[in-house]
C-alpha cells in the first residue's frame, strides 16, 4: 500500500504516473493532473451525473487514460455501448482498458472509422459524448483531431440514416426492376494497364487534350455524370460506373449503350449489360447472386470508382476531373445534363448565371463536399498502395503525385471482358418471390440489427421512435410495403 501511494515513475519525458490518495491510478503531464489527487472515482461519478441527463444508448469518451470514466459508465449505464478514445497509444494507457471498444489511434481517419464501425445508427437518438477536459488540455493537437473525427463520424452516420430513409423504398423498387431487366452480366479479368477515372468536375475540360492523346494506353472508367462530355468529344469509355438510385439520374445513362458497373439499387431504367457490385447493404446481400465485387457504401460515385479500380488492376490509377470545387460558377465540365435544367428554369429575373450561383453555393457550403474531400485526403492514401495519381489539371490534388505518362507498347488489349446470359424472365420472377419471402421472414422473426436496417428501408417513420424498440405495427407496415412491391412487379 505504501508503494502504491508513493509510486511516481517517469514513463515519458512529460508524462508521470502516480496514485491518488484512494489508490486510483492517475497521470500528470505538463503540470496538468488528469484526475483528482484524492478520489478520481468520486470525481468521475459526479461529472457523469451532471453531464448525462438521460439514459444513453451509446457513450463516446474523448480523453480516457486510466480507465476510470469507462468503468463508471459501465456501472451507471450497463446497457449502453461505451467507446473510449485515448489521446495516444502509450503503454501506460494501453494496459488500463484494452478491448474492442477502445481506440488508441491518433490520426483522424482511424478514429472516424472506429466510431462508424461500432456505433449502431439507431444509437444516435440517445448518443452522449463525454469530453474529459484535463486530458484534452494536456494533448491539444490530439484533442482537435479526436473532436473533428467524432463530429465527422456522427455526421456520416446521420447522413447514411437520412439517405436510407429517403431512398429505401426506391432502392427496393430499383432492385426488383433491375433484376427483371438485366439481360447479361459482365465479368472483367484483371486489367493489365493503367486505369483512367473521369469525374465530371470543371477541370475535365482542361484534361481533355491529355485524355485524347493517351486514350489508347488506358482502360477508361468513366463516372456516369461525365458520359455526356466524353461522348461529345468522341471519347468512349471501356466501362461506366453508376451508383445513384434517384429517378432523375437515369438521364446520365439513358442514351448510351456502354458496359455499366452498378449495384442493383442504382436507377438503370432499361435493359443493360451489367457488371454488378454490392455495397454491403442488407437488401443487396439478399438479392445479389452474380456480384464478384464488394465496394463499401460511398457518398460519391468517384469514391466507388476508385475502390472498384483498385480491385480491377494492379497498375496506376489516374484521376481526372475530380475537383471538389467550382470554376467561377461552374461545378461541372460542359456539356453536362444539369445545363438543360438551368436553361429551362431561367428567366429575366432569375437568369442562368444566378441559378448556377445559388446551386453551387448550396453545394460548396454544405458539409457533404468537405466529407468527400476528407475521404480522398485521409482515407484513400491508407488503402491505395501508392497507386493513385492526379492529372496536373485537377483542382484537387490531395497528397497524390502528378501523373507523368511513360507507356509501353499496347499490342495487346490488356483485359478480357466476359458476358454471361441470365436466366429467363419467368425463372427470375420465381427467384425474386423467394428473395422477398426471405425479407418477409426476417421482418417477422428476427430481433437483431437486420430488422432495424430493413425497417429504415421499408418504413422510414420507424426512426421517430426507434429508441423505444420495434413494435408489431412497425413490422406490419414494412411487410405491407413488400406486398405492394410484389403486387406491382410480380403478380
Amino acid at each position: 500500500m505504501i508503494l502504491q501511494q508513493n509510486l511516481e515513475v517517469n514513463i515519458h519525458s512529460s508524462l508521470k504516473i502516480f496514485y491518488s490518495k484512494n489508490g486510483n491510478l492517475n497521470f500528470l503531464k505538463d503540470g496538468i493532473s488528469f484526475h483528482s489527487h484524492i478520489n478520481p472515482t468520486r470525481e468521475v461519478q459526479r461529472f457523469l451525473k451532471i453531464s448525462i441527463k438521460r439514459k444513453p444508448s451509446a457513450i463516446i469518451i474523448l480523453g480516457e487514460t486510466a480507465g476510470h470514466i469507462s468503468r463508471e459508465c459501465k456501472i451507471l449505464y450497463p446497457y449502453a455501448c461505451i467507446l473510449a478514445i485515448y489521446p495516444q497509444s502509450h503503454p501506460a494507457f494501453i494496459s488500463m482498458l484494452a478491448d474492442q471498444n477502445t481506440s488508441f489511434e491518433k490520426d483522424y481517419q482511424s478514429i472516424r472509422q472506429f466510431i462508424i464501425k461500432r456505433i449502431n445508427p439507431l444509437y444516435l437518438k440517445r448518443l452522449e459524448i463525454v469530453t474529459w477536459n484535463p486530458v484534452l488540455r494536456a494533448y491539444p493537437k490530439q484533442a482537435h483531431t479526436m473532436v473533428k473525427a467524432v463530429q465527422d463520424a456522427v455526421t456520416i452516420i446521420q447522413r447514411n440514416i437520412h439517405t436510407t430513409m429517403y431512398f429505401g423504398k426506391r432502392w427496393l423498387h430499383n432492385i426488383i426492376k433491375n433484376y427483371l431487366l438485366i439481360d447479361e452480366h459482365i465479368y472483367l479479368e484483371k486489367i493489365q494497364r493503367p486505369i483512367l477515372i473521369t469525374a465530371s468536375g470543371p477541370s475535365l475540360e482542361d484534361a481533355y487534350p491529355f485524355i485524347k492523346k493517351y486514350r489508347k494506353y488506358f482502360f477508361l472508367l468513366s463516372t456516369s455524370s461525365s458520359l455526356l462530355f466524353l461522348s461529345e468529344k468522341d471519347i468512349y469509355p471501356d466501362l461506366t460506373i453508376h451508383t445513384d438510385g434517384g429517378y432523375w439520374s437515369m438521364r446520365y445513362i439513358q442514351n448510351y449503350s456502354f458496359p455499366i458497373a452498378a449495384p442493383l439499387t442504382a436507377a438503370l431504367g432499361k435493359k443493360q449489360s451489367l457488371m454488378e457490385f454490392t455495397q454491403n447493404s442488407l437488401l443487396e446481400d439478399i438479392f445479389n447472386t452474380h456480384s464478384k465485387y464488394i465496394i463499401p457504401e460511398h457518398g460519391t460515385v468517384s469514391g466507388s470508382a476508385v475502390l472498384l479500380a483498385l480491385q480491377l488492376c494492379s497498375e496506376a490509377i489516374v484521376l481526372a476531373g475530380l475537383d471538389f470545387s467550382s470554376q467561377d460558377i461552374l461545378m461541372h465540365a460542359r456539356p453536362h445534363q444539369l445545363d438543360s435544367y438551368y436553361v429551362r428554369n431561367s428567366c429575366r429575373k432569375s437568369p442562368e448565371e444566378l441559378l448556377r450561383y445559388k446551386h453551387n453555393s448550396e453545394i460548396i457550403h454544405g458539409a457533404s463536399l468537405q466529407l468527400y474531400e476528407n475521404w480522398f485526403t485521409y482515407n484513400l492514401p491508407l488503402i491505395a498502395e501508392n497507386r493513385i495519381y492526379c492529372l496536373a489539371s485537377n483542382y484537387f490534388q490531395g497528397s497524390f503525385p502528378i501523373y507523368h505518362p511513360s507507356f509501353r507498347s499496347t499490342s495487346s488489349k490488356g483485359w478480357q471482358l466476359e458476358k454471361k446470359k441470365v436466366a429467363t424472365r419467368p425463372i427470375r420472377r420465381k427467384l425474386l418471390q423467394k428473395k422477398l419471402h426471405i425479407v418477409r421472414q426476417l421482418l417477422i422473426e428476427e430481433e437483431s440489427n437486420k430488422v432495424q436496417d430493413l425497417l429504415l428501408h421499408l418504413y422510414p417513420q420507424f426512426w421517430e421512435h426507434a429508441d423505444q424498440g420495434i413494435t408489431k405495427s412497425d413490422r406490419k407496415k414494412a411487410i405491407s410495403t413488400l406486398d405492394l412491391v410484389e403486387k406491382k412487379y410480380l403478380l
